[in-house]
């Protein structure tokens, strides 16, 4: 209850400002912000805390390039070489849990030595 009055509280501070959406549409793909939810073409995709956090961060950054330095200062609060491959791994389970892939729109592209872009694709 008091988690929820304080969202409540964050949205009607920040309504007009566009800083906090609850809701955005890409494509298929349907994020609710504050269930930390996922829908694609209509069908909720089960996801862990980390991993929704990982897809909004992409989709707010579609067409960018993120070092993996600011992925993993994002996400998981530190820079540590020991998390590398926890960042590779999810990663792999957003892509493979959202099906980002070109006939669905989006694709991730790794950069090679510095981090991950997604990629909006057209698909004519």
């Amino acid at each position: 209850m008091i988690i929820t009055a304080r969202i409540n509280a964050l949205i009607r501070r920040s309504a007009g400002s566009g800083a906090f959406e609850t809701k955005a549409v890409y494509g298929i793909y349907e994020f609710n912000r504050i269930e930390q939810t996922v829908t694609v073409a209509g069908r909720t995709v089960a996801m862990t805390a980390k991993e929704f956090e990982l897809a909004d961060l992409f989709f707010r950054n579609r067409d960018r390039t993120l070092s993996r330095n600011y992925i993993m200062e994002t996400i998981w609060r530190t820079t540590a070489a020991l998390a590398r491959r926890t960042l590779d791994m999810h990663i792999s389970r957003v892509r493979s849990k959202l099906e980002l892939r070109p006939d669905n729109g989006f694709r991730i592209f790794t950069v090679f030595g510095y981090g991950y872009r997604l990629e909006s694709i057209d698909k004519r």
